[in-house]
């Protein structure tokens, strides 16, 4: 595992921290939240903060908007709307897995 060295406020010294490590679970996360209509956690907990805030926001407001739709057509907006959510939440998926490769493949370089 490779350790970054930071200096540390207290006593003066040099302190081992881990360095941080990708985590191969968070495409899964990311796809199984955005079935449940809940788009962005995944990239949220990858460390993209506000893109991840962004997404999250943006699915809660196309509830709103959903459900108005789904009470104006009785339904059949659902056609529309749920394929919507799969195709977002597999573009999400794969965006925060090659977020992951892109910080696995930064960390390996800079320890070689």
């Amino acid at each position: 595992m490779q350790e970054i060295h930071a200096q540390s406020a207290t006593s003066g010294g040099a302190v081992a921290m881990p360095a941080v490590q990708p985590r191969p679970l968070l495409p899964w996360l990311e796809l199984i939240a955005g079935f449940f209509g809940f788009h962005g956690v995944g990239l949220f907990f990858a460390g993209k903060r506000v893109r991840g805030a962004i997404w999250f926001i943006l699915s809660l407001v196309k509830h709103a908007v959903g459900a108005g739709l789904l009470l104006a057509t009785a339904g059949l907006a659902l056609a529309c709307l749920l394929p919507l959510d799969i195709g977002l939440s597999i573009y999400l998926a794969l965006a925060v897995a090659r977020g992951l490769r892109k910080q696995e493949h930064g960390i390996v370089t800079a320890g070689h």
